[in-house]
């Protein structure tokens, strides 16, 4: 009994010897496959780190915030060496512009003073707007069958500046500028600047009497003047007179609304009108709509059709505006014909007199999607065309968009001044609206030094004019306009303003002594309200312009930008 008691601990002590081999073995092969799996595994610096780059100590911090063309800079373990392997933003694959190895230090948790080597991925790409818009745009990295979240990122199509006064604002002149023919302009009726957009690369166009303009690298020149022809399949039309015009941000896409003259037997009882597209790189053009307006007579016209395939529709457009992100927006002047003659034509298509009120003019807002079509925002509230659909505004003759094309700065009451209000085109409904003509609205004061700071805590703000660029509408959805000497972006919903440029004393009243100049530090520029704005470019930098009715000495440009 004793011996077999003895035998069975024998047999007992090598099974557990091997058991605890085994266990060990097992042990050893989960933490050799882990520590696999850690190396293998793609990782992302989410944090600010230093490292040493080309003899360089350098920082870096993971980005949060950026801009569409703007390159982005990623650290990490990607092994985009591999097949399979690939960074997303939105869904999106990146391009990467090049690729580095940078060697990394980091301490020992056992002891500070002790480094360990890593080497970490670098990748740069660009930022496009094919990868989203937005506050959240998620970004994924995938390798060896692994996919790993990192933070998120905000991708913006324009800066969002400061939300406060920015002292590092400084004024350009870009050029003055007269037409060619002085002669078609009339006093008080003809603009030399009409319906200005701005390219994220700060290139300003517009149209007047005489056709489509840009200004780049201080010269302006003609894109598009009155007689030019185009044939698109097989039919020639020749440009008469530009009713409205528009350039993509992307500077990719012109639109452009025109009456045109056609060898057809229509043009001798009618007005034709186009609303084009052309593709700059290759100077295509391509008619979204073509609309015939009659030129007399007593016929009256009933229209039932407002949104749908543009082709189908009768729509002439006036105020072209384009937004950052690709939206196209613009009011539709068509006139229905009725028994009271009205010269639409000179009003509407060569003076672009778009608040002139003529009898049945339809008059909403409307916005043009890429595959063409039409969709009403806003109906004129008092119209004369019944059965218009989208939100009911006073005043249609004049708006403006939001960066991100998802709303709309209206007017949503009038009287003897107008109230701004910012439409949710989503949900149809106000975001904010100043609520009266006149409000009281509290200043953020900025401003330390006794001579310039405002003297008050609060000042009366209203919208006198929807009309002729007199606002603009920031990335915030702040309401920039010129009130008295200075410039001021207000907050409908807050109702709170600050001095955007120019002095806090001078939002109230006359300039301050020394607030004189037309160019230079922007806290000494007179902002005055023949200052007309228009656009802003991606990096917040503003274009604005003064002077064209100005006959005599012609329309100076300028931009508003922070000079570090």
């Amino acid at each position: 009994m004793y011996s077999l008691f003895r035998i069975n601990n024998k047999w007992l002590s090598l099974c557990s010897i091997i058991t605890v081999a085994l266990l060990c073995f097992t042990a050893c092969k989960k933490v050799d496959d882990h520590i696999n799996e850690v190396v293998e595994r793609p990782w992302v610096v989410d944090r600010s780190i230093g490292f040493k780059w080309q003899g360089t100590i350098k920082q870096y911090d993971y980005p949060t915030g950026l801009l569409v063309g703007d390159t982005m800079t990623l650290l990490g373990n990607f092994f985009l060496e591999r097949p399979g392997s690939r960074i997303r933003v939105g869904n999106v694959n990146i391009v990467p512009l090049d690729t580095a190895t940078i060697p990394w230090e980091i301490s020992a948790s056992w002891d500070p003073n002790e480094k360990i080597g890593r080497n970490l991925q670098m990748v740069r790409f660009l930022i496009t707007k094919e990868m989203g818009i937005g506050s959240n745009r998620p970004i994924s990295i995938t390798a060896n069958g692994i996919t790993i979240e990192a933070p998120v990122i905000g991708v913006r199509q324009i800066s969002a500046g400061l939300n406060r006064t920015d002292t590092t604002l400084w004024v350009d002149k870009l050029t003055g500028w007269m037409a060619e023919d002085m002669s078609h302009y009339q006093r008080f009726t003809n603009s030399m600047v009409n319906n200005p957009s701005v390219t994220g690369n700060g290139h300003v166009y517009f149209d007047n009497l005489e056709g489509i303009y840009r200004l780049a690298d201080g010269k302006v020149t003609a894109v598009i003047k009155n007689g030019r022809k185009f044939t698109e399949d097989n039919q020639t039309f020749e440009i008469e007179h530009v009713a409205s015009s528009a350039m993509s941000f992307d500077e990719q896409t012109l639109y452009f609304s025109v009456a045109v003259i056609e060898a057809v037997p229509d043009a001798s009882t009618h007005h034709i009108l186009r609303l084009c597209k052309m593709d700059m790189a290759s100077g295509a053009v391509k008619t979204i709509n073509r609309t015939l307006v009659q030129k007399t007579g007593d016929i009256t016209e009933t229209i039932t059709a407002f949104q749908g395939d543009a082709a189908t529709l009768k729509l002439v457009a006036g105020h072209l505006k384009t937004t950052p992100d690709g939206h196209v927006f613009f009011v539709n002047i068509y006139k229905a014909r009725n028994s009271v003659f009205v010269d639409w034509y000179t009003i509407y298509v060569v003076n672009k007199q778009f608040d002139a009120g003529v009898d049945n003019v339809i008059g909403n807002i409307c916005s043009l999607s890429e595959a063409g079509q039409v969709t009403s925002l806003v109906s004129p509230q008092f119209g004369p065309i019944a059965g218009i659909p989208g939100y009911p505004a006073p005043y249609t003759a004049g708006f403006y968009p939001s960066a991100e094309g998802n709303s709309l700065l209206i007017c949503d009451k009038v009287d003897w001044i107008y109230s701004a209000g910012l439409l949710d085109l989503k949900r149809k409904e106000l975001l904010s609206s100043s609520g009266t003509q006149v409000a009281t609205y509290r200043i953020m004061s900025y401003d330390t030094a006794a001579d310039t700071r405002s003297l008050e805590k609060e000042m009366p703000f209203g919208v006198y004019n929807f009309m002729s660029n007199n606002m603009l509408l920031l990335a915030d959805n702040t309401i920039l306009m010129s009130v008295n000497s200075s410039w001021v972006a207000a907050n409908l919903q807050e109702q709170t303003l600050y001095c955007y440029a120019g002095t806090e004393r001078g939002m109230a009243g006359p300039a301050v002594e020394g607030q004189n100049k037309e160019t230079g530090k922007a806290k000494y520029v007179l902002f005055h309200e023949g200052m007309k704005m228009a656009g802003m470019d991606k990096q917040g930098t503003i274009y604005y312009y003064a002077g064209d009715g100005d006959f005599v000495n012609g329309v100076k440009f300028y931009k508003l930008y922070s000079k570090k």
